[in-house]
């Protein structure tokens, strides 16, 4: 009996010492996977990864805007046509001159109908940035623009401003409003002007009104200058604008 109390205590050792033992004849290799045994007093610690770099995110981009080209292209066939259909209905209505109201032709009311003309429109243009500071069927109206010209540049703008400005106040004041009056004519200018897309709904009456203004201009200043500096003013301004600013 006094052999076996020592033979059972060798076989009650900590598991801490049979482990330390185990570790001394098996090599690195056959160690248990999964232990949690940091690395060895001779072993130094496996090097950390390098984080992967930073990269800047791509810079976001708009969606492809309308083909300004064939914009412009078509906008100088459009106005040039107008343009024609004007001159045409004035060799028609007595052989008149479109650019002068029947009976005036002072150059320097023209003149100053020019320089009337040219501060209408940077009112206008004024006043169309606070309608969209101020209304939300303005941003709305702001929007749908800067989808159809945006990437627009300033001398497309600038064609375009004055193409429209000349076709546009040729016929529809030069030759309408002598034969069909004021407001027929605002009234036309403004039906003119109904859009294709919905969110447009406000540009005809806005068209309206301005035709006012600009008839008013010419039955009292004689000539075709002020409507015509007036439209192609607040055209280019607003024009730029739009293409330049998603609002």
């Amino acid at each position: 009996m006094g052999v076996r109390v020592p033979l059972l205590a060798s076989f009650r050792r900590p598991r801490a010492v049979l482990n330390d033992m185990s570790d001394e004849l098996l090599p690195p290799s056959s160690a248990p996977q999964g232990s949690n045994r940091g690395p060895g007093p001779d072993q130094a610690p496996p090097p950390e990864a390098d984080p992967p770099p930073e990269t800047d995110p791509p810079p976001e981009t708009d969606p492809p805007s309308t083909d300004l080209r064939a914009l412009i292209t078509s906008s100088v066939v459009l106005y040039g046509g107008l343009l024609v259909v004007a001159v045409i209905w004035g060799v028609i209505d007595g052989g008149r001159n479109v650019y002068f109201l029947p009976g005036q032709k002072s150059v320097a009311l023209g003149l100053l109908g020019g320089g009337v003309g040219l501060a209408m429109g940077l009112a206008v243009v004024g006043l169309s940035r606070l309608t969209v500071v101020w209304f939300a069927w303005a941003r709305a109206l702001h929007r749908e623009f800067h989808g159809v010209l945006r990437g627009l540049t300033t001398s497309q703008a600038l064609v375009l401003a004055v193409v429209s400005a000349v076709g546009e106040e040729a016929l529809f004041r030069g030759a309408a409003l002598p034969t069909v009056g004021l407001w027929w004519s605002s009234l036309l200018f403004g039906v003119a002007h109904v859009p294709v897309r919905r969110g447009l709904w406000p540009w005809p009456i806005m068209a309206f009104v301005m035709g006012l203004a600009f008839g008013w201009m010419y039955l009292r200043f004689g000539d075709l200058s002020g409507p015509i500096v007036a439209h192609a003013t607040i055209n280019f301004l607003n024009m730029r604008h739009l293409a330049k600013n998603p609002c």
